[in-house]
């Protein structure tokens, strides 16, 4: 039992330095919440909801930055027509 501690103990316990593995658990489908020790559904619940708001407010910015770099795309492509006599 001591080596299972020494070796999952971050996860065990629930470190945050192993955050990205606790909510990669928790987020899937089939684990959801059910293994988080009610001691500490709290503060997963809250790790999960920052995260998720963190992710969202980036996804944000990229589709900025995505439709800016579109518009660029579109201006180098945009051939004005040209009489010449």
């Amino acid at each position: 039992m001591k080596s299972l501690h020494n070796r999952f103990g971050d996860y065990l316990t629930l470190d945050d330095r192993v955050a990205e593995y606790i909510l990669a658990s928790v987020a899937h489908p089939f684990f959801k919440l059910r293994w988080v020790p009610e001691s500490a559904l709290a503060k997963v619940r809250q790790m999960f909801l920052d995260r998720a708001k963190l992710e969202a407010a980036g996804s944000c910015d990229e589709t900025v930055v995505s439709s800016e770099t579109q518009d660029q795309t579109n201006d180098f492509f945009h051939l004005t027509l040209t009489h010449s006599h």
